[in-house]
């Protein structure tokens, strides 16, 4: 399995697909007006066409594999995917930070107001800094990102308590491990993973209690 993904830039800005194989994806008439498309070879043009229907199949997480993605896309010569990346058109990047960015850039789209939730900003702070006394890091509470996964959960109907209880549980199972640099807001809190972390149990070996 590839440890890179392929994707396509400003995906979310053209497209609404959000599950994998769907029946159709946009074709925006601007990209004719588009001088770096304009200025590739035919051929080319016609490898990023069908790399376009080939990332709506995979939710825009292409594994990077050429001889894989040149066989889906029935590609009779090589893609040139240096030149599309070159031109802004497509990212190739490892999978653990394509991961990372697409957590962070999931948080927009997620929460556009806060003003709604009463005391938010008391919330935030002593969210935060539960977090930090339970995993020695050292995060801010007005980062702009690290609010509005806090406020997306709260919205939903979470407690404060259910923040706290994440912090323990994966604190006692990630601190001192490979995993800790996951111990962080865009993990944590990501919708995606909140509920199943909320309900994971309090490791006994970890009991703050034994004498």
């Amino acid at each position: 399995m590839s440890s890179r993904i392929l994707s396509i830039c400003n995906w979310r800005k053209y497209q609404t697909v959000t599950k994998a194989n769907p029946l159709w994806i946009k074709l925006h008439t601007c990209i004719v007006n588009d001088y770096n498309f304009a200025e590739m070879d035919d051929i080319l043009k016609g490898h990023f066409l069908l790399l376009l229907v080939l990332a709506g199949r995979h939710t825009n997480a292409i594994p990077f594999n050429p001889n894989y993605i040149q066989q889906e896309i029935h590609a009779k010569t090589p893609i040139n995917f240096e030149v599309l990346e070159k031109k802004g058109f497509i990212k190739i990047e490892e999978k653990d930070t394509y991961i990372y960015n697409n957590n962070i850039n999931n948080i927009e789209k997620e929460i556009e107001e806060e003003g709604q939730i009463e005391g938010l900003d008391e919330l935030v702070r002593s969210i935060v800094l539960d977090l930090n006394e339970k995993t020695g890091k050292r995060y801010r509470s007005d980062n702009k990102e690290t609010r509005k996964l806090i406020s997306g959960r709260l919205k939903e109907n979470y407690k404060i308590e259910d923040f706290y209880h994440i912090h323990q549980v994966k604190s006692d199972e990630w601190l001192n491990t490979e995993w800790e640099q996951y111990l962080r807001p865009a993990t944590l809190y990501q919708k995606s993973k909140f509920d199943s972390y909320r309900n994971q149990k309090i490791s006994a070996k970890k009991d703050r209690f034994t004498f």
